[in-house]
């Protein structure tokens, strides 16, 4: 027997296909559709990020309607494309969506919620989530496929970049009264859609005055990325006390993962 999609009570918001528990038929569903995914960017290590995946026709469904049931969601899977050199791919990345342990969330018919979990992130949340086994950067396009077969895909929808990498700080001494200029050098600084990242200086946040030695990353369309090895900045004088100071690097939002540590001494 097969149960199309019918009116369920408020409590159950939206339209779910319901299967009897012990039924093996199959079900009838409307075919999914993906437009978009928000944000389109984001860390593959050292945060977590929501995201939305959007469209129609994306429902679960409920197998055991006669007694306790199981939501059973949309199978999503992130199809790596290409990795951040631009090199083809065919890497494929489920979304953990087992109900006892789930990254995805069913928020009604066009929209679906997906923690990102790179490793060992989630997992040490309270209450934990499941970390995805592995999170490679690259571009990525997007599948989905309803319990009742139906698929749809959505190519070239996200990016996922590594936290910056900070190597050096030069120079590594300032005075503190004197304005002093420095330059930090790595890789994966990241300017946004033209939005610079984040310096942290002690407890003080910094905008760099500009990067250098950029190259464009792959990105959804619209979206404009580039990595940078240089970062030149000023740090201002008389504003940090004598002493040693952790500097850090930030991508901008949303692809705001944090760089490993240099020091700064400030001397009197």
């Amino acid at each position: 027997m097969a149960y199309r999609k019918k009116a369920m009570p408020s409590v159950r918001l939206g339209a779910l296909l319901l299967v009897l528990a012990g039924c093996s038929h199959s079900v009838d569903g409307p075919q999914p559709v993906l437009t978009a995914v928000s944000p389109n960017s984001a860390c593959a290590e050292g945060k977590s990020t929501l995201m939305s995946v959007l469209g129609s026709g994306l429902v679960p469904i409920e197998e055991g309607v006669l007694g306790p049931g199981k939501l059973d969601l949309p199978v999503l899977t992130l199809q790596r494309a290409m990795d951040l050199d631009g090199v083809a791919t065919g890497e494929e990345v489920p979304v953990p969506s087992d109900p006892a342990a789930s990254d995805e969330q069913w928020v009604n018919a066009m929209s679906l919620a997906v923690t990102l979990c790179p490793p060992g992130v989630c997992s040490a949340q309270t209450p934990p989530k499941p970390d995805f086994p592995s999170l490679p950067t690259g571009l990525y396009g997007i599948a989905v496929h309803n319990r009742t077969g139906a698929a749809a895909a959505l190519p070239a929808a996200l990016v996922l970049v590594p936290a910056p990498v900070f190597a050096t700080l030069a120079p590594s001494s300032m005075s503190r009264a004197a304005v002093t200029e420095v330059v930090l050098t790595g890789d994966f600084f990241l300017r946004l859609n033209n939005k610079l990242p984040t310096v942290t200086v002690g407890d003080k946040s910094l905008t760099p005055g500009s990067l250098e030695d950029c190259r464009k990353l792959p990105a959804p369309a619209g979206v404009t990325l580039e990595a940078c090895k240089r970062v030149l900045m000023t740090l201002p004088g008389n504003t940090f006390a004598p002493g040693t100071l952790a500097i850090t690097v930030t991508g901008p939002t949303p692809v705001d993962c944090g760089s490993a540590t240099q020091i700064l001494t400030v001397t009197p």
